[in-house]
C-alpha cells in the first residue's frame, strides 16, 4: 500500500472517531476515550491473531455491506472486555457478567453498529460509496473461525482487500479494552481506487 493509501485511510478513522466515541459513550454509561488506532491491511491467513489468537474466544458483530462495494464488517470484543460493557451499561459491580446473555447480546450489536456507522459515514462522506447494511448479528467464537465470517460470501479463489482497525478505549481510571474493526470490499480495488481518485484529482492532497 501507497503512503496516501495508508494516510487516507487514517484520515477516515479520524473523521469517524469522533461520532464513534460519543455513541459509545451512550451505550456505556460512561465518557469513553478511544488511543490512536492500529491500522494493518492483513490477510485473511493473519485473522486470527488480529483477534487475539486462534484460541482467543471473541464476542462481537457481523454484517454484510452493499452498493457500490460488496463486503462483510466484523467487530470483535474480547470477551473480557464484552463483559465489562456489559456491568457498566447495567450498573453491575464489575466483575459481574460472565455469560453474554440475550440483553448483552443486544448491547454487543448497538456497539458494534455504533462502531460501524461511524466508519460507514466517514467512508461516504470522504469516498462518496453510499454503502448500504444489513442488521447486525451477533455472534460468539474462537480466533479462528473469524475467516469464516469476515470471507464469507466470496469465493476460495477470490482476491479480496481486508484492512483491520485495532482501538483500544478506556473508561475512567480503571476500565480498559479494545475492539478490532475488520472490512473486506470486493472488488479488491474498490476502496483503493476511490482512493487514488480522490487524492489524484485537482485540489486533491
Amino acid at each position: 500500500m501507497e503512503k496516501t493509501e495508508v494516510g487516507a485511510l487514517r484520515e477516515v478513522v479520524g473523521t469517524a472517531s469522533a461520532d464513534t466515541s460519543a455513541a459509545f459513550s451512550a451505550l456505556a454509561s460512561k465518557r469513553v476515550e478511544f488511543a490512536p488506532p492500529t491500522i494493518t491491511v492483513a490477510s485473511i491467513g493473519e485473522l486470527p491473531e488480529l483477534v487475539g489468537g486462534p484460541k482467543k474466544l471473541v464476542v462481537g458483530t457481523y454484517l454484510p455491506i452493499k452498493n457500490g462495494v460488496l463486503g462483510n464488517v466484523v467487530v470483535t470484543i474480547p470477551k473480557e472486555s464484552a463483559f465489562l460493557l456489559v456491568d457498566l451499561s447495567e450498573n453491575k459491580k464489575l466483575g459481574t457478567t460472565q455469560v453474554i446473555d440475550e440483553k448483552g447480546q443486544k448491547l454487543i450489536n448497538e456497539i458494534g453498529l455504533a462502531i460501524i456507522s461511524g466508519y460507514k459515514s466517514a467512508l461516504d462522506t470522504l469516498f462518496e460509496f453510499k454503502i448500504i447494511h444489513e442488521t447486525p448479528k451477533f455472534f460468539s467464537t474462537f480466533g479462528e473461525s473469524i475467516t469464516d465470517f469476515i470471507s464469507l460470501g466470496f469465493g476460495e479463489a477470490e482476491r479480496i482487500f481486508l484492512n483491520s482497525f485495532k482501538i483500544s478505549f478506556g473508561i475512567g481510571s480503571g476500565v480498559k479494552g479494545e475492539f478490532t474493526f475488520l472490512i473486506t470490499l470486493k472488488p479488491i480495488d474498490s476502496l483503493l481506487r476511490a482512493i487514488r481518485s480522490k487524492y489524484s484529482a485537482p485540489g486533491g492532497e
